[in-house]
């Protein structure tokens, strides 16, 4: 099984404490938000993870590595992250070319 997570926006509705940070990486119980999400994720069986990452991308592939548990993970960039909305035509292209397979 395969998962995708969006963690390319600025999280502007959580100013001030992602000025610095992106939103994923706030912490609940000190704890970040991305670490819940991977977590459940590996619980469930799921053995690859694609993170979609944008505003400051690499603060989150630092936090969240290639693997957590048995979990594989891979990243995209979306240079759009500032855009408001993904941009279909990018999260068409992430969506086939990471999870779909002809023949």
């Amino acid at each position: 099984m395969k998962a995708i997570i969006l963690a390319a926006g600025q999280g502007s509705r959580l100013k001030p404490k992602t000025d610095n940070l992106p939103k994923c990486l706030v912490q609940v119980k000190n704890v970040p938000i991305l670490n819940y999400q991977l977590e459940a994720l590996n619980r469930l069986g799921i053995t690859e993870c694609v993170i979609v990452v944008g505003f400051m991308g690499d603060l989150i592939r630092q936090e969240a590595g290639d693997k957590f548990g048995d979990l594989h993970i891979s990243y995209v960039d979306n240079k759009y992250f500032i855009e408001i909305g993904f941009g279909y035509y990018e999260f068409h292209k992430i969506l086939f070319e990471k999870f779909c397979k002809y023949g």
